[in-house]
């Protein structure tokens, strides 16, 4: 054996050592088995099974309930373990932490909508409606934001405090982020100097790519170190093009760029269906429509929101 076989060979891993038992069956289970996530919105837990580590977003625009949306996946994490919520889904008991980019979520809404799930549910046991209240109010997480600045401080620095839940064994069920196109408008319109580029010409620090880059690294980081779903709501700017004879149109405009969009798994569009004129003297709201564009389906779903949260129609 010449000194280029005996490197070769002393590369190759010890056939004792590869063969030996690294994990357990009940490792490898725990490793790939992963139970999906119920988020309380009915089109959503009927139509994907959301694992730990994915992002869904629900884009549309400021009529579609997208807050109410992301507060009702937030109860079906905060209510106790084995709630059945109006949807059908069950609650997991675990906390969430809610990500208000543009800093309009109001603290009373949160408390109005907690109390009626509370009471719209079927509490496990003996729960009452006060304690199931209670409960599910100490494990939500309002972190409210004013600005880029404080938006990009917020995503930077929570991965130490979700790193509590787990040192502290506690189950976090879901990351929520309120309005990522808050901000569009005003990064966007942060230019470069002007003048030729040259070698010391450098990017603005709040433009509209690097927020964006840095929220979706950090959003993905924390998905995939923290093992946790998250859901994400964005704007759009208005609808493309619209076929001959449909109601509605879905090509939608984007708002986010593609270093946002690579990191979402699943990507949900909202409109309002248009108004049906009718002869009853008290026309009803018209629902809510949803299609998913990620994975993509024709299916539309109508939903609702009302005193039993979201709902099918």
């Amino acid at each position: 054996m010449d000194a280029r076989q005996g490197d070769a060979a002393a590369t190759l891993p010890d056939p004792v050592s590869f063969a030996t038992h690294d994990e357990t069956a009940a490792d490898l289970y725990a490793r790939i088995s992963i139970e999906p996530v119920y988020t309380g919105i009915p089109f959503v837990d009927d139509t994907i099974s959301l694992r730990r580590g994915q992002v869904v977003e629900f884009c549309g625009f400021g009529c579609c309930g997208k807050t109410q949306l992301l507060l009702q996946a937030a109860l079906a994490s905060v209510l106790p373990k084995g709630t059945k919520l109006p949807s059908g889904a069950i609650a997991s008991g675990g906390h969430a932490v809610f990500l208000d980019l543009d800093g309009r979520l109001d603290a009373l809404q949160v408390v109005s909508w907690v109390d009626r799930l509370c009471k719209a549910s079927e509490l496990p046991g003996t729960t009452t409606p006060s304690h199931a209240f209670t409960s599910a109010c100490s494990k939500f997480h309002l972190v409210r934001c004013f600005g880029t600045r404080q938006a990009l401080a917020a995503i930077r620095t929570l991965r130490p405090f979700l790193r509590r839940f787990q040192e502290q064994q506690d189950s976090l069920g879901i990351l929520l982020v309120d309005g990522l196109s808050s901000t569009y408008f005003t990064d966007r319109m942060i230019k470069h100097p002007p003048g030729p580029p040259g070698p010391d010409t450098q990017e603005p620090p709040f433009s509209l790519a690097k927020v964006h880059a840095t929220l979706s690294r950090e959003v993905q980081a924390i998905a995939r170190e923290m093992c946790v779903p998250v859901a994400a709501t964005s704007s759009a700017l208005g609808p493309g093009y619209k076929p001959e004879g449909a109601l509605v149109s879905w090509a939608f405009r984007e708002t986010l760029p593609p270093c946002w969009q690579a990191v979402v798994t699943h990507r949900v569009l909202l409109q309002k269906a248009p108004a049906q004129r009718g002869d009853s003297l008290a026309p009803r709201e018209p629902p809510m429509l949803a299609q998913f564009a990620k994975p993509r389906s024709d299916a539309v779903h109508q939903y609702e929101i009302g005193d039993r949260g979201i709902v099918r129609v």
